[in-house]
């Protein structure tokens, strides 16, 4: 018997009140079809907005919680965000449960593991500041107490790293503090220790059954809860093993995709590892070639920059004739024919490949921009990431006849197909810019500094070059227009997501709308990934049920490219 699909993720839940338990079983499913993904407390509290979980929030009845999650009871007006906070005897995992005619809706709700730490600053600057993984990069003050200059920092979970700023320049490492770590650049940071004392237990599967599954526990739990499609079902304990018996729902009205049983647990230390159990007519899915294509954990991603993939139809070859521009940064010829090649020989299946990530192929500008010292360069716009017309395909890539017999050539095969899109700025050509200047943020901040490559103290407002105008959604009205101009990819073509380019640039309330927006117009799963460099909690905070499904993980690549591919050391 061939082992269950093991994929780990961070969601939780207790078991649940008085009200809840006789719920427990009814055939009804949640009316929410996307997975419920967590609420990550804090210590200042939370605020939850129920849309993201609702595409009509007026389907609310009203809103229960599970043991130590606290919120205003009287709250009613669920358009605007619930304030949740968990006291201090709360257990490591909790739940929300949103009631809809009666049907049950739950979301995880994790206890914040974060404590206050104080950073003590050492040297004789009087000008300095700090700046870390839990900043966000950003340059913070330190505050004077009992004659020394601190920070005090809520610092999550694990390892971070950090370092003093003296003068507007960082300081040199002497090589004495405890614990320091290669930056990646040829220098060091300082590292704050918040880990676990103590491992919490291990959840392990077990046998499967004729109707369910069971697993086991290397110790005690406090919590134990099961999630079947985001509904709590009860799961039988005998000593260290659990025995869950799937209750019959009816999911003919959902959006096609396998169902997932979810279990969570805790115990004095933390939170455990997760269980994800693939279901498929009732049964547990024993091997993985059987879940379908539009499940999101069975996507394996190919990247392709169609520039520099294969080139199949030279006629559209178009460089930029200009000798500025080395050949290396110009156009190579890669276009839409030779994806559709490489689809139709098999080169994907062969590669053990379901879902092919194309780079953005929205029209890009003619001419040469930028500059690189050294060797000296212009650039064109080959990669696409330059867009001039947010709904036009590039004619050096191809057009929409092409595009369309990509996708369902690669749904003939059993593949997705999900697509580079730019949001976060446009080129000084796009139209839009054109006509709306006061649609972009300002190029000079109020100081006289110019508002580029500030990627973490001017985060929403900076630009990435004095050519690329970064929008301005705390306006409205740019929220609306660029969302639908996202929308049209998915409405017009049967694309299976997006890719999100300079996600951590655009504010949280584009995400909701466009996720709105892709769910209200669309009948079939779309899968929609970001990219945050950043610290953990700011890739997570726009990883949710009414934003996106995922976050690359850069700081999983670093810690690894530190750990086993650098041979520095701070002596």
């Amino acid at each position: 018997m061939k082992k269950l699909l093991t994929i780990l993720i961070a969601i939780f839940l207790i078991s649940c009140g008085e009200k809840e338990e006789k719920n427990i079983g009814d055939n009804r499913p949640s009316i929410i079809e996307a997975m419920t993904t967590p609420i990550y407390s804090s210590t200042s509290g939370t605020e939850v907005y129920t849309s993201d979980y609702l595409l009509d929030v007026n389907q609310l009845d009203s809103i229960t919680s599970g043991k130590g999650v606290l919120f205003n009871e009287d709250t009613r007006n669920y358009n605007e965000p619930l304030k949740i906070e968990m006291d201090s005897v709360a257990p490591y995992v909790s739940h929300l449960t949103l009631w809809t005619d009666g049907v049950r809706n739950d979301i995880p709700v994790f206890k914040s593991s974060s404590r206050l730490m104080t950073i003590v600053y050492t040297g004789d600057s009087k000008n300095v500041k700090l700046k870390g993984e839990f900043t966000n990069w950003s340059t913070v003050d330190l505050i004077e107490e009992n004659g020394q200059l601190v920070y005090n920092a809520t610092i999550p979970q694990g390892k971070f790293q950090y370092i003093f700023v003296e003068n507007g320049k960082e300081e040199k490492l002497t090589g004495s503090e405890p614990q320091v770590i290669s930056n990646g650049m040829g220098g060091f940071n300082r590292v704050i220790d918040n880990s676990r004392t103590a491992a919490p237990a291990q959840l392990a599967y077990g046998k499967i059954l004729e109707n369910g599954f069971t697993f086991t526990t290397t110790g005690a739990l406090e919590n134990i809860v099961v999630l079947y499609e985001n509904q709590m079902i009860s799961a039988a304990q005998n000593g260290n093993s659990y025995t869950v018996e799937l209750p019959v729902k009816d999911f003919s009205n959902r959006k096609a995709h396998s169902q997932l049983v979810r279990v969570y647990a805790s115990d004095a230390n933390g939170r455990t590892n997760d269980l994800l159990v693939p279901i498929q007519d009732g049964n547990v899915v024993q091997d993985p070639s059987q879940l379908a294509r539009s499940d999101f954990h069975n996507q394996v991603l190919y990247f392709m920059m169609v520039d520099r993939f294969l080139d199949g139809d030279p006629s559209n070859t178009k460089p930029v004739p200009d000798p500025e521009i080395l050949p290396k940064a110009n156009y190579m010829g890669g276009d839409l024919a030779g994806v559709l090649a490489k689809i139709k020989d098999g080169y994907f299946e062969e590669l053990g490949i379901n879902t092919i990530w194309l780079s953005p192929i929205t029209q890009n500008p003619e001419g040469a921009y930028g500059l690189w010292p050294e060797p000296r360069t212009k650039f064109s716009g080959y990669h696409g990431y330059w867009p001039i017309l947010n709904t036009e395909i590039d004619y050096r890539f191809g057009d929409e006849q092409l595009f369309k017999e990509i996708i369902e050539e690669a749904h003939n095969r059993d593949m997705n197909v999900i697509l580079d899109y730019v949001a976060n700025h446009v080129h000084e050509e796009h139209p839009l810019y054109k006509e709306h200047p006061e649609w972009a943020t300002n190029l000079y901040l109020e100081d006289g500094s110019l508002n580029t490559e500030r990627w973490d103290d001017q985060r929403l407002t900076t630009w990435f070059d004095t050519f690329m105008p970064t929008l301005d959604f705390s306006k409205p009205e740019v929220v609306e227009k660029m969302t639908d101009s996202a929308l049209y990819w998915v409405t017009n073509y049967e694309l299976d997501g997006f890719r999100h380019d300079a996600t951590k640039h655009v504010p949280e309330a584009y995400w909701r709308t466009l996720t709105q927006k892709v769910r209200s117009n669309t009948d079939r799963p779309i899968y929609q990934i970001g990219e945050t460099y950043g610290s953990y909690d700011l890739i997570r905070s726009y990883v949710s049920t009414g934003m996106l499904d995922a976050q690359f993980d850069f700081n999983q690549y670093d810690a690894a490219v530190s750990a086993f591919a650098k041979a520095e050391t701070a002596a």
